[in-house]
């Protein structure tokens, strides 16, 4: 787990943190200067960090998403919850400049109803850190 999400699963306000979660990314019609994809998989781990207002979360050792729920929707970028874990679908074209397409981030992990009942049941518009396009060439 990253040094931010760590110190950020010892707050009070923390409603579930795990790390060594399996992360599964797919990316739908990618294209980025010099890659190109149809349809791309990856499997990773990560970390994950939420509370009733806020979501923080990493694939690796890179923090993919420190978001309060309450982001402007204009970006594209939505985060779902379900019970079968954390959903959050990236448009490529907000974080790379010159790219296309979409990459779907879901985080596997079961989410009992207790930890569902305090957060978001509708999808909702989050942020991504600066600094992550890098990492989207390695994901498509």
């Amino acid at each position: 787990m990253p040094p931010a999400l760590r110190s950020a699963a010892t707050a009070g306000d923390v409603v579930m943190a795990a790390e060594g979660v399996s992360v599964k990314i797919s990316g739908r019609s990618i294209a980025l200067p010099g890659v190109r994809a149809g349809r791309s998989v990856n499997l990773n781990a990560g970390s994950i960090v939420l509370s009733r207002d806020r979501i923080r979360a990493s694939v690796g050792a890179w923090v993919v998403l420190d978001s309060s729920f309450g982001e402007d929707a204009q970006n594209g970028h939505t985060v779902t919850f379900a019970a079968d874990g954390v959903h959050v679908h990236l448009e490529v074209p907000e974080i790379y400049e010159g790219g296309r397409g979409t990459f779907a981030l879901h985080f596997r992990i079961d989410l009992d109803q207790s930890v569902l009942a305090a957060l978001p049941s509708t999808p909702r518009a989050v942020r991504v850190p600066d600094g992550i396009a890098p990492l989207l060439r390695n994901w498509a």
